[in-house]
């Protein structure tokens, strides 16, 4: 089963390569790191990971340098994000992270039955189709062995959360109502993404176990810790998201450009207030 892989922004692209692994970064130490939510004992038993439309390798390396005991390996559709990931991977001088050129919407995988111990994708949002998160979960479900953790971290609330910014809630809109248009949204109404209420559901249904999730709120108000880095986020990420903006019709090109100029003007204001809003929902696959 194969769709195409239509990423929200254009993949073979500098500028989004650079701004993911910026994202990556941020997402990461925000967080509290590449597994905060795992136990020491679930720790233990992985051995071989795989990080489903790693990007640039940002998460990836960052967790085969802070578990050097663990096989990593990333996957993504687009080519400049690989040689990147592989160049990093190298330079880094991580031998325990590879990375392949490979498009997750095409089904089966090239990985056999029991590969790996855990699968992580983050913000996927951006190329699922509503359709295909089924037979992905039950994709992931084949290539994890029995025990074996997937674990999922999408955003809620607008494309970079909720702002007091007049100009960044009409992009917010805008990023929301291109989405539903283009059936990336688990839920049927388009004021919000909605997919982190529906990811539990659908792993429980697929027949993941123990399912749970932890949620993670980014506050990049202004003089927050966050806010200059997430202000390039939203700057950097818009002007890549237009091209999909226009063409689901969400935004016109004049309505865009002046949300845009009047965000740039209140991003930094003294009380520009932001929150990004996060869930990693995990689930593990049943013992056999």
């Amino acid at each position: 089963m194969t769709q195409e892989n239509k990423y929200f922004i254009e993949a073979e692209n500098a500028a989004e390569m650079a701004r993911l692994l910026k994202l990556d970064r941020l997402l990461t130490k925000a967080m509290g790191g590449t597994l905060p939510e795992l136990a020491q004992e679930e720790l233990a038993n992985l051995h071989d990971v795989l990080d489903i439309a790693c990007g640039p390798g940002g998460w990836a390396v960052e967790l085969a340098n802070t578990y050097r005991s663990l096989r990593v390996t990333g996957v993504d559709a687009s080519e400049i994000m690989i040689r990147y990931a592989n160049g990093f991977a190298e330079t880094s001088g991580r031998s325990n992270a590879h990375f392949k050129r490979m498009n997750a919407l095409s089904l089966p995988f090239i990985f056999s039955d029991q590969s790996f111990d855990l699968i992580n994708a983050r913000l996927i949002v951006g190329f699922m189709q509503t359709t295909f998160w089924p037979h992905l979960l039950k994709e992931c479900q084949r290539i994890l062995r029995p025990g074996g953790i997937l674990r999922l971290t999408e955003c809620e609330g607008g494309i970079v959360g909720v702002t007091n910014s007049v100009g960044c809630e009409i992009l917010n809109r805008a990023g929301v109502l291109a989405l539903h248009r283009a059936g990336q949204c688990l839920t049927p109404n388009d004021a919000q993404l909605g997919n982190t209420a529906v990811l539990p559901s659908l792993l429980r249904q697929t027949g993941y176990q123990s399912v749970r999730h932890v949620a993670h709120a980014i506050d990049w108000s202004t003089n927050a810790p966050w806010h200059n880095a997430c202000c390039q986020n939203a700057l950097i990420g818009f002007q890549l998201l237009k091209p999909f903006l226009l063409k689901h019709q969400a935004i016109t090109e004049q309505a865009f450009q002046q949300a845009y100029q009047r965000m740039e003007r209140e991003l930094q204001t003294e009380d520009f207030c932001g929150m990004w809003y996060f869930v990693t929902v995990s689930g593990t696959n049943p013992p056999q």
